[in-house]
């Protein structure tokens, strides 16, 4: 409801497409017996260079109103997390040294996460750990029990939504759309062309893909005089990953699209009934494309 609530106070034409992104969240957890509450923050991205995670954040006892600030680093196994400066230093300057020789193209033969295990706490510091389905905790040389309600999921929260007007708007990823990066090209009474386009392999840009682009139209189809969701149709323009592209030509009311793969039937949107001139419309998808 606050999200909605956010998303209504906008201010704005419509349609419209915005997007919400948050990287950090609340875990519940414990330490020995005492309940904490944890806040987390991600950062970075994960690429071909460090399969990791930056995390900041604090906890905090539940009885209690002081922060105790800890950093670390979330990986494919799980995370570490460090509470003190002088470890919480160390662990940066290995960090800094491990992706100054990855990015050097000096690949330096062990996971980051390993190499965390050679850092010695002190008395007054702490380490905890979840990896591989396990928790656990080190305050100096002493084990302590730990445990956290954890989800990573929590950390990566990214929806696109359609604002219809002041009062109503839907979740794209509720509709099962199969792409992210939406704009919206032109509305009717009971349709809104959405445009989308974003690069195809993000995490490495040399390898497949990373040069490439997945471009297309998702037409949303409402019933009439009601503004009840009905139905979408996709328009694959181009994507590296499946090896489409579609040639667009402006006939008649609309747009048709030629496909490149022999035997495959075009395909015709009809663009009279849109608030915008047809012209215009394919204009901007074609400055879009190209």
């Amino acid at each position: 409801m606050g999200l909605n609530a956010a998303l209504k106070a906008q201010a704005g034409e419509y349609p419209r497409v915005e997007l919400i992104e948050n990287n950090a969240a609340f875990f519940d957890g414990y330490l020995e017996d005492v309940q904490l509450r944890f806040y987390l923050e991600a950062d970075g991205e994960r690429n071909m260079y460090s399969n990791y995670l930056d995390l900041e954040g604090w906890y905090q006892n539940k009885d209690d109103t002081s922060k105790h600030w800890i950093s670390g680093m979330l990986y494919d196994a799980g995370f570490v997390l460090y509470e003190g400066k002088a470890i919480s230093d160390s662990f940066d300057q290995m960090r800094y040294h491990y992706n100054d020789r990855m990015y050097s193209g000096e690949y330096p033969g062990y996971a980051l996460a390993d190499a965390l295990d050679s850092l010695e706490l002190a008395a007054d510091e702490l380490k905890l750990q979840f990896i591989d389905g396990k928790y656990s905790a080190l305050r100096g040389e002493d084990s302590l029990q730990f445990r956290m309600v954890f989800d990573e999921q929590k950390l990566f929260f990214r929806r696109e939504f359609l604002l219809l007007n002041e009062s109503r708007s839907l979740d794209l990823y509720e509709l099962d759309l199969s792409a992210r990066g939406y704009s919206v090209l032109a509305k009717s009474s009971n349709q809104i062309l959405l445009h989308y386009q974003y690069v195809s392999n993000n995490w490495n840009p040399m390898g497949r893909c990373g040069a490439g682009y997945e471009i297309g139209l998702y037409l949303i189809e409402f019933e009439k005089h009601s503004a009840v969701y009905k139905s979408n149709k996709h328009y694959v323009l181009e994507s590296c990953w499946s090896g489409a592209y579609w040639e667009l030509e402006r006939k008649g009311n609309g747009i048709e699209l030629q496909s490149m793969e022999e035997g495959e039937a075009n395909e015709f949107i009809d663009l009279s009934d849109f608030d915008a001139n047809p012209d215009s419309i394919y204009s901007n998808i074609i400055n879009r494309y190209f």
